[in-house]
């Protein structure tokens, strides 16, 4: 029979792990302030995410859109409502976990052999709690490389964030673009009507030929399938509009109520603007951090390479009665397998992750450079619509009414003058849209907000 103290000794050992344990519990809580911070920094303005905010119910949603749809209450609903952003978000509690995780020691190991020799001599017990002693060394670089890791999952998901505002924004562009169009359109359309109709008296007069009326009226049909078109194009990008929301329900008759955006001028220069971008991205941001990863993990398994040892108290009673405690080492030898293979594999990882980071470098600043270019021509058709196309037009049509005032001229003349006008509306319009877009994809190539609204 084993004496008092055997027992509890035994019992003290098997116990000591449930006790390390319990000392030993980890949490992890999502922690998104670094995501927001930098979220709002390539956004422009302050946000709020949440993974867990309940989207909105269909009936809040037709009362809140009862009156219309601004673009701040777009952007806000992106946050709440866009559920790929809030599976997103989540990748950043991932990362945090494996953090929290590589910092944890390996639990300790019981080894307990028991034997029961035939000669009756008594129990033959031996216990060993081990505790590995080179992942002491090894924590330092395994939390080095996690915390790296997090940091570059927060610049990636900080982007990806950023990158659903800017969907909304084009969304919502594109829509107020429509709603636009459409409206010169259908006062084309009203014109072209006026034309058939004053054709129509000029050949009731004498004073055309009935082939004009047939013009007219093809000019008109020509005008109401451009109308279509148009109602088309704006029932597409209302549709966009909904899918960068995530909504189910249509959004064709939401009215939008901000007003037309104005470009903004700027003095910046392409050079400067490409080193921002380089310096600034948060997908480059989050490649260095991946390099710096492997870098860690590089050295990590390099350490590894030198096997386990472990150590502990080592409980032995040979079954006299006279039970013994003492310190105990275990040491697993690297003898055939030294981790060459993980070391090449982390290596070959890392070399691949520099290259790669420089040509994103690379295609990141030709980006730039080729949106500047956009911008640039689109500046320049813009002003040139503005500065001279559409005055001109307009002033053929003062010409042409002062004409018709002195009898000069017809009013089917004065119309047609008039249509030049609205056609040269909608190409400044174009040009309008162009170049909000441009200077759009300009800074979402630089990664910061570049021209800021009023």
């Amino acid at each position: 029979m084993k004496s008092t103290s055997t027992t509890n000794l035994l019992r003290g050992i098997a116990l000591l792990p449930l006790g390390l344990t319990a000392c030993a519990q980890a949490s992890v809580d999502l922690d998104l302030e670094r995501t927001t911070e930098l979220t709002a920094e390539a956004a422009g303005f302050d946000v709020i995410l949440d993974p867990g905010a309940e989207a909105l119910e269909e009936s809040h949603l037709r009362a809140a859109l009862a009156d219309g749809l601004g673009l701040e209450e777009a952007l806000q609903m992106t946050l709440q409502n866009n559920k790929e952003l809030q599976a997103d978000l989540l990748e950043v509690g991932l990362a945090q976990a494996d953090l929290v995780q590589a910092g944890l020691l390996t639990n300790p190991s019981l080894d307990l052999a028991i034997r029961f020799p035939g000669d009756g001599t008594g129990n033959l017990i031996d216990a060993l709690l081990g505790f590995q002693l080179l992942e002491l060394w090894q924590v330092p670089m395994r939390e080095r490389a996690a915390d790296y890791h997090l940091q570059a999952t927060i610049a990636g998901v900080a982007r990806d964030a950023a990158g659903y505002l800017r969907r909304t924004r084009q969304a919502y562009l594109q829509v107020q673009w429509a709603d636009r169009v459409l409206q010169l359109r259908e006062a084309q359309l009203d014109l072209a009507k006026s034309l058939r109709m004053a054709q129509q008296e000029l050949v009731a007069q004498g004073m055309a030929e009935a082939a004009s009326v047939d013009v007219a009226s093809l000019r008109m049909q020509q005008g109401r399938l451009v109308v279509d078109a148009a109602m088309s194009q704006r029932e597409g990008s209302a549709q966009e509009l909904a899918l960068a929301l995530s909504l189910s329900l249509g959004l064709e008759s939401v009215a939008l109520v901000d007003p037309w955006p104005t470009a903004k001028a700027h003095s910046m220069k392409v050079e400067e603007l490409v080193a921002q971008a380089i310096g600034q991205r948060l997908d480059l941001q989050a490649m260095v951090f991946k390099v710096e990863t492997l870098e860690a993990e590089l050295a990590l398994r390099q350490r590894e390479r030198f096997g386990a040892l472990s150590a502990g108290p080592n409980f032995e009673d040979p079954g006299s009665g006279d039970p013994s405690i003492g310190p105990a080492f275990s040491w697993t030898i690297p003898l055939f397998d030294r981790n060459q293979a993980g070391i090449a594999k982390a290596d070959f990882a890392l070399q691949q992750a520099r290259l790669q980071l420089a040509g994103a470098e690379a295609r990141v600043a030709q980006d730039v450079r080729s949106a500047w270019s956009r911008v640039l021509e689109s500046e320049s058709r813009q002003r040139r619509l503005n500065d001279e196309v559409l005055p001109l037009a307009r002033s053929m049509e003062a010409r042409m009414a002062d004409a018709v005032a002195l009898g000069a001229a017809s009013r089917l003349d004065l119309l047609q003058a008039h249509d030049e006008v609205l056609e040269a509306q909608v190409g400044l319009l174009r040009a309008e849209n162009d170049l909000l877009r441009a200077q759009m994809e300009l800074e979402w190539a630089v990664g910061v907000p570049l021209f800021q609204k009023d």
